[in-house]
C-alpha cells in the first residue's frame, strides 16, 4: 500500500484529490491480487483519473503489482531506485524506495536519505534517537524532560 500511495501521490499537490483517488483505488482493489485480476483499465482510470498522468501511473501500478506478487526471482520482494538494479520498479523513485526501507523494512536508524527524502527526515531522526536509546520510545515532545516513566514492559526509563 505504501508504494502504491507513492506512485499515486507523485506530482499531485491537492490533499483532497490524493485522498479521494487513493481511497477509491483501495476500495476497488483491496489487495495486489485484486488489482492483478483487473482486465478493464477504464475501471482503474475511473478511480484515479483526477491524478492525471494515467498511462504512466498505470504502467507503474502494473509493474509494482507484478513485482510484489512474483518477486525478482519468484521468491522475495525488494525495490531499488538504481535503474540498473533488477529491483527497480517503473515509477518508484528515491522517495518511494526510502519510504519503503524506513516504514516497511525498519531501516530508519541506518538510512541516509536523499534530498527527496526530506518529508520523512523527522521520522528518521526520531528512529535514530530511539535506536540509540536501546529501543526505548522517546517522543519528540518529551525528549528534553528528565522525568522517569515506564515503557510498555513496565521498565523504568528516562524521558
Amino acid at each position: 500500500r505504501l508504494l502504491v500511495c507513492c506512485v499515486l501521490m507523485s506530482r499531485v499537490s491537492s490533499w483532497h484529490t490524493k485522498h479521494t483517488c487513493i481511497s477509491a483505488f483501495f476500495e476497488r482493489y483491496a489487495t495486489p491480487s485484486a488489482f492483478a485480476k483487473e482486465t478493464d483499465w477504464t475501471r482503474v482510470k475511473e478511480a484515479i483519473h483526477s491524478l492525471g498522468l494515467f498511462d504512466d501511473r498505470l504502467k507503474s501500478l502494473v509493474a509494482l503489482t507484478d513485482r510484489f506478487l512474483r518477486g525478482v526471482d519468484g521468491d522475495h520482494f525488494d525495490v531499488s531506485a538504481d535503474r540498473a538494479s533488477p529491483n527497480k520498479i517503473h515509477g518508484v523513485g528515491p522517495f518511494g524506495v526510502e519510504s519503503y526501507l524506513v516504514f516497511c523494512k525498519d531501516q530508519g536508524p541506518t538510512i541516509t536519505l536523499s534530498p527527496g527524502g526530506k518529508p520523512i527526515a523527522p521520522f528518521v531522526e526520531w528512529r535514530k534517537k530511539q535506536a540509540s536509546t536501546g529501543g526505548a520510545v522517546v517522543s519528540p515532545s518529551s525528549s528534553s524532560s528528565s522525568e522517569a516513566s515506564e515503557d510498555s514492559s513496565g521498565k523504568k526509563m528516562k524521558t
